[in-house]
């Protein structure tokens, strides 16, 4: 694996094996590449904080299934796409961030749900 030193890299699908991580938190890093889909199986997570990684693509439909989420930090990228309605799912989320990203539609009305969440900054 390549060293996630802001020269670049990838995050590493192994991620996934980590069955009981609670937390991932890579700041500032530069990293550049994609969400992996796999880490939709970290059923542990309640925190993932990847901004400033110049991360690209969509944010995986397997990230919303992360039901035990409170902080979803994906600030200042360049992810893509729409934020899917299953953002409902993250009923647990007090933090949710994803602002400067190239970010496109609507907010879906799911977001409602999150009834938790004192932090929410879309734009």
């Amino acid at each position: 694996m390549k060293e996630l030193n802001g020269q670049g890299g990838t995050l590493p699908e192994e991620v996934a094996e980590l069955s009981l991580l609670e937390v991932f938190l890579l700041e500032q890093g530069g990293v550049g590449s994609t969400i992996p889909s796999s880490w939709g199986r970290l059923s542990e997570l309640k925190r993932l904080d990847l901004d400033f990684e110049f991360l690209e693509g969509a944010i995986p439909e397997t990230v919303y299934d992360l039901t035990k989420l409170r902080q979803l930090d994906l600030n200042d990228n360049m992810l893509t796409g729409t934020i899917s309605t299953k953002l409902g799912n993250l009923e647990k989320l007090y933090f949710f961030q994803v602002m400067n990203n190239q970010l496109t539609g609507t907010v879906p009305d799911e977001i409602e749900n999150l009834r938790n969440c004192k932090w929410k900054s879309l734009i």
